[in-house]
């Protein structure tokens, strides 16, 4: 824990950046821990508030929206490569397009809460053919208050 909270007095939001972005890709890098040591930090007045949301969101909206454009231009095939690891790949995309389908842009934010449904909503979204200034907006809102 002391070396995470010295690597983030040190290089801050850039850090913060990082582990948002990549989490939101899909690697494994656990973003929780470097947002709350993060965000004590900034409370401690070491870290800017400000600089600390607006890397995680920018983080948010660029891991999020790769998966997106991925689903604009590939469609149903980055869901199946995203659902092959649940026990039904065909279930995975048939039930997240339903969600996506019954709920909108709402599903976005709702994702962000939902381990596994995180990963697979954005390329959904474009797959589904959401617009790029909807999903934006829904997006940045969804990595906001995430």
């Amino acid at each position: 824990m002391n070396d995470l909270v010295a690597l983030l007095s040190a290089q801050g939001a850039a850090v913060v950046f990082l582990a948002t972005l990549a989490t939101r890709l899909g690697a494994p890098v656990p973003a929780a821990p470097f947002l709350v040591v993060a965000g004590g930090l900034a409370v401690d007045g070491q870290l800017s508030f400000i600089a600390v949301m607006l890397a995680s969101v920018l983080g948010n909206i660029l891991g999020d929206g790769a998966w997106f454009l991925a689903g604009r231009r590939w469609g149903y095939r980055v869901m199946r490569f995203l659902c092959r690891v649940s026990l039904s790949a065909d279930t995975c995309v048939r039930r997240s397009e339903s969600i996506l389908g019954r709920w909108g842009g709402l599903s976005l934010i709702a994702a962000k809460f939902v381990p596994g449904v995180s990963v697979v909503a954005p390329p959904m979204a474009g797959a589904l053919g959401m617009s790029n200034a909807r999903f934006l907006a829904y997006e940045t809102l969804a990595a906001a208050i995430w």
